[in-house]
């Protein structure tokens, strides 16, 4: 058993990279429709996800620092999972009507034998204000069900096991920017 459901690093990244990343990733990239992560594949499925997603590089200083974080909160708060890398990293927006539906991250081992590998860390970015949209709210579950009180800020990183459920409730007004990455290691076992 896990003795915490997640971890919220305050003011992670600052307000003027924040915005950076926003315009950096909106400005000089296409984004597409996310995809839902299905066991043959990857699938556009809008009954489930309806957000547009830009990819960043892993090998990034936006890369470094998920890494990191997961690494220090992997061990504050006790987790202690056997972790390796960041698997990818995503920027999003949702703008009115998107969502994300309850689910969870944790992935479907890759790999042959000993090095298969799967999600363990989820990482969500809060990129912009939550004054600056209505909806869009991040819930996250406890592995009986009940919702958890969070409540996320600009440059707020939240941190959880991939195995927990969570979603993004529907945007009604305005844009959300948040950026996502998972950290994989091996598979448990």
């Amino acid at each position: 058993m896990i003795k915490s459901h997640f971890h919220i690093v305050r003011n992670a990244l600052p307000h003027d990279l924040c915005d950076h990343l926003i315009v950096e990733s909106y400005l000089y990239n296409n984004p597409e429709k996310a995809k839902v992560h299905t066991p043959k594949g990857f699938k556009n499925n809008p009954d489930v996800r309806n957000t547009e997603v830009v990819f960043h590089p892993c090998k990034s200083d936006l890369g470094k620092f998920f890494k990191q974080n997961a690494k220090t909160v992997n061990k504050e708060a006790e987790w202690f999972f056997n972790i390796s890398r960041i698997e990818t990293i995503q920027i999003l927006k949702y703008i009115e009507g998107s969502f994300y539906n309850k689910h969870i991250d944790l992935t479907i081992p890759s790999g042959l034998g000993y090095h298969q590998k799967q999600r363990k860390i989820s990482c969500s970015l809060q990129l912009n204000s939550p004054t600056e949209y209505h909806g869009g709210n991040f819930n996250l579950f406890s592995l009986d069900g009940q919702l958890l009180d969070i409540t996320l800020n600009k440059g707020d990183l939240l941190l959880f096991p991939s195995f927990i459920s969570h979603e993004i409730e529907k945007v009604t007004k305005g844009i959300r920017y948040s950026s996502t990455a998972w950290i994989e290691g091996l598979s448990f076992r």
